[in-house]
């Protein structure tokens, strides 16, 4: 299959619609803070499903394990994994999937400290994707996360914001973003990232 992929712009409006929609339903003041949030939002998304006639689009996602010296997001960075799975008529399904760290507010209005520590994650995710994302979350209830290019927060490129709806529909959708080496897609639908961790160390051996 060719790459990038094509689609009616209804189909992205109404992908991007469907999205966001449900994840208003993920309302912050029930939860109180990020880290809480972050795994409401995943079980809103996994097994989230979308589909008219030109494609089938169906969400997996994993929080990745936070607790103990050597978790999973201490080495990877990363918060959550995402992998949208492609089904296009009478074509293989493409599988696209991401790293991604969640942060309170806009990565523009976090002080130095958490900055500094952003900064650290995102190279922990570059190390093993080429374009790992920050997620934007924002206390008010009606406002819907938001994500960033960690590769624009390191180069410091004047950052966009679509919501996470836009971002899928107009850059995932097309397979623009996300990994679709197999082991990878398989590496991070596990929370512990354990078989990740040894595709980075044979990486880094071979380099």
């Amino acid at each position: 299959m060719t790459h990038p992929l094509y689609f009616p712009r209804e189909t992205k409006e109404h992908l991007r619609e469907s999205i966001n929609e449900a994840l208003l339903r993920v309302d912050f003041s029930n939860y109180g803070n990020e880290p809480n949030f972050t795994p409401a939002m995943i079980q809103q998304l996994h097994g989230f499903e979308y589909e008219d006639d030109s494609v089938h689009v169906k969400f997996q996602g994993v929080v990745v394990t936070s607790v103990g010296r050597g978790s999973a997001e201490r080495w990877s960075g990363a918060d959550f994994s995402v992998v949208t799975l492609i089904s296009l008529p009478n074509e293989d399904v493409v599988s696209k999937a991401t790293l991604v760290q969640a942060k309170l507010g806009k990565v523009e209005s976090l002080p130095p400290s958490k900055r500094d520590r952003l900064l650290e994650q995102v190279l922990d995710m570059r190390a093993l994707m080429q374009h790992p994302k920050v997620l934007e979350i924002y206390p008010r209830g009606e406002q819907l996360p938001t994500i960033v290019s960690g590769r624009g927060i390191l180069e410091r490129r004047n950052l966009q914001h679509p919501t996470f709806g836009d971002w899928i529909a107009k850059r995932v959708l097309p397979t623009f973003d996300g990994d679709t080496r197999p082991e990878f897609v398989r590496a991070v639908l596990d929370a512990k990232l354990s078989s990740l961790r040894i595709l980075a160390r044979k990486k880094e051996l071979r380099g």
